[in-house]
């Protein structure tokens, strides 16, 4: 049974004739006969009787197959517009993977950018580990990944978003906190508060340390940055973290942001994705280097102004992973 018989069918049933079916469908008359012969002999039925003066009528089992071919028609159709809308972009779902510091402070403007440009597409958002994240778009259980430094595998297209630093934070309370600028050997005695260990963050605080010489004394090791900075605030300790997670909120949220002079503005953020994109992934790729575009733009532009800080750097570079 194929489905050309099945159209052929709801259009002798409808036109009452071959003539009018042939017409329809854009066969000959001949070519519906003989499909209809065929479709019958396939289900050992008849589906069709010739009535006088009312042309062609269904038998009960050919009221039947019309009846399931309407429905199967008006289902495949439905089908193939919800792949068309897959293809353009209009419908269907998107997988981000992210590294904290990218989930919680860059991909809400991402997505809010995303959503009203496309609402109907539903986001799936996994926040983890850069190398976690990797890992999953390996396995294809994410579509596009949001991390930290370069990727290092085939087959995969990189945009680098910005470069960041690693910041102390501490209590305003805190006896360093009258310093403009810290040394790293000034956090040789003091308790710091660090990101969990499978980081791509502790990884690079530990090496920092260790190159320098300088002794590490990690007493909290947690698994957020939002539950550092609410520690940092109690005065437990300080916290070491990306300046992307301290904004200018730092002071109202009882944060006092130091730079580390050993720490340089060299922490690479990228977006990862495969050569072969979806739509709806190429979408939001193309919003993300908008942004970013933008945000350079910007930059450069407060940069010519006399007096403006150097404080941040942001960059776009399509490269290859």
């Amino acid at each position: 049974m194929e489905l050309m018989q099945l159209r052929m069918l709801l259009a002798a049933a409808d036109g009452k004739s071959l003539q009018r079916a042939g017409q329809t469908v854009g066969r000959t008359p001949q070519a519906v006969g003989m499909a209809m012969d065929k479709l019958e002999h396939e289900l050992g039925v008849s589906l069709f009787e010739a009535s006088t003066g009312k042309g062609l009528q269904l038998t009960a089992a050919g009221e039947v197959l019309a009846d399931y071919a309407r429905r199967s028609l008006a289902l495949l159709e439905e089908a193939l517009a919800a792949v068309e809308d897959i293809r353009s972009a209009r419908s269907g779902c998107l997988r981000i993977g992210a590294n904290q510091s990218i989930g919680e402070y860059v991909l809400p403007r991402i997505t809010d950018a995303f959503r009203r440009m496309y609402p109907a597409i539903k986001l799936k958002v996994t926040i983890d580990y850069s190398d976690s994240v990797l890992a999953s778009l390996a396995r294809n259980e994410v579509d596009i990944a949001l991390v930290a430094n370069a990727p290092k595998g085939k087959g995969l297209n990189s945009t680098l978003l910005m470069m960041d630093r690693v910041v102390a934070v501490m209590s305003p309370r805190h006896r360093l906190a009258k310093r403009a600028q810290l040394g790293i050997a000034d956090l040789a005695s003091e308790s710091l508060i660090l990101l969990g260990e499978a980081s791509e963050l502790h990884e690079r605080i530990v090496e920092t340390f260790r190159r320098f010489q300088i002794p590490m004394n990690a007493s909290v090791v947690t698994s957020t940055l939002e539950s550092i900075k609410r520690m940092v605030a109690q005065n437990i300790g300080i916290g070491i973290v990306p300046r992307l997670c301290v904004g200018q909120e730092a002071a109202s949220d009882g944060l006092a942001v130091r730079t580390i002079a050993e720490f340089g503005e060299d922490r690479e953020l990228w977006m990862v994705y495969p050569r072969s994109l979806s739509p709806a992934s190429q979408a939001l790729t193309l919003i993300v280097e908008d942004m970013y575009r933008a945000k350079n733009a910007t930059i450069a532009q407060e940069r010519s102004v006399p007096g403006t800080p150097n404080s941040t750097r942001l960059e776009v570079a399509v490269g290859r992973g």
